[in-house]
């Protein structure tokens, strides 16, 4: 059985996919929404080159 999970809202981070189980650390948290910001910066500007990119 395979269960997927879509997002309604892009630019927000889940910090657990069901409710109450087992959440993220901040640290943890901050990297996924640095991760997504990037990704999101590449899909949207798909000419630039980001590999070098920082937030």
């Amino acid at each position: 059985m395979h269960i997927t999970l879509q997002k309604r809202d892009k630019g927000q981070t889940w910090s657990s996919p069901i409710l109450g189980q087992g959440q993220l650390d901040p640290y943890s948290t901050d990297l996924g929404q640095k991760r997504l910001m990037l990704h999101r910066f590449q899909e949207e500007n798909p000419g630039f080159d980001f590999s070098q990119a920082h937030f």
